[in-house]
């Protein structure tokens, strides 16, 4: 059976306190015969994105030796006097290669689907978020599982979700990195797959995609970028418009300024099937 969980709440920060200690609850369950304690905080709303995710239930059945599932549960509610745009979606940071983890937001995805579709919330809306981690018996440990709610204007809401069968399990609001590439979806891919990456600043950077020898395929972009989360279309041509061989490529990211931020070249592996 699932473990309810009593919500306690805490009064609400200050709008100048930091990311850290903006929280409005924090819960506590123990499941006795695993000896497993989960921790939940709730994340208020940041000044700079026009919605709040408030985490409302937490349910974890983690018994030994057969398959489980940690469930979280949230509100998503809109904070601005106009309609926008949301969706969400999740990263895995790590993970047991047999644990999945599959979204809820309108609709319920797939444990593959790493976003949701773009949904219109009306001034004062409010919507279910969930997140099922499908946990595996024969594969212990931890997982680590990045959430971002996204608004069609770029604003973007970080929290990060562990999931351990031993120790403590957690939500926090996330200090996102200067860049982050996402995982390309879908991938393996045909025809074409979609690049995502977010920026906490305003920057300059190339993307271009590569073959294993590390031989330009095409410039996906180059040039100024504003803080958020962008996306682009690989079609698996080069630039001159040739389709390309069935196989593995890299998506380079390269930060191009300022000139203060560590130069560092995020890749990742995508592949191309026909």
């Amino acid at each position: 059976m699932p473990i309810p969980v009593t919500l306690l709440k805490f009064p609400q920060p200050d709008k100048g306190q930091s990311e850290q200690k903006q929280v409005l609850m924090r819960l506590h369950i123990m499941n006795i015969a695993k000896s497993l304690f989960i921790t939940l905080g709730l994340a208020a709303h940041l000044a700079a994105v026009p919605y709040s995710f408030e985490a409302v239930n937490l349910s974890a059945d983690l018994p030994s030796g057969v398959d489980s599932t940690v469930i979280l549960k949230a509100k998503v509610r809109s904070l601005s006097d106009e309609n926008i745009d949301l969706k969400a979606s999740r990263t895995v940071i790590s993970s047991p290669r047999s644990w999945e983890a599959s979204l809820c937001f309108g609709l319920c995805y797939p444990a593959d689907a790493g976003e949701t579709d773009m949904i219109t919330f009306y001034p004062d809306m409010e919507m279910d978020f969930e997140l099922d981690v499908k946990v595996k018996a024969a594969e212990s440990g931890s997982a680590l599982y990045r959430i971002y709610i996204e608004s069609g204007a770029g604003d973007t809401l970080f929290l990060d979700f562990s999931v351990s069968t031993e120790g403590t399990s957690s939500l926090r609001v996330s200090t996102p990195d200067a860049i982050e590439l996402r995982p390309a979806t879908p991938n393996p891919f045909n025809p074409a797959t979609q690049i995502s990456f977010s920026l906490s600043t305003p920057m300059d950077i190339q993307i271009t995609v590569s073959d294993l020898l590390g031989r330009q395929v095409i410039e996906l972009a180059q040039g100024h970028f504003n803080t958020g989360m962008h996306q682009l279309r690989w079609d698996g041509r080069s630039s001159s418009g040739l389709i390309q061989a069935s196989g593995t490529y890299i998506i380079n990211l390269r930060p191009l300024s300022p000139a203060a931020l560590p130069s560092r070249e995020l890749q990742q592996r995508i592949t191309l099937i026909k």
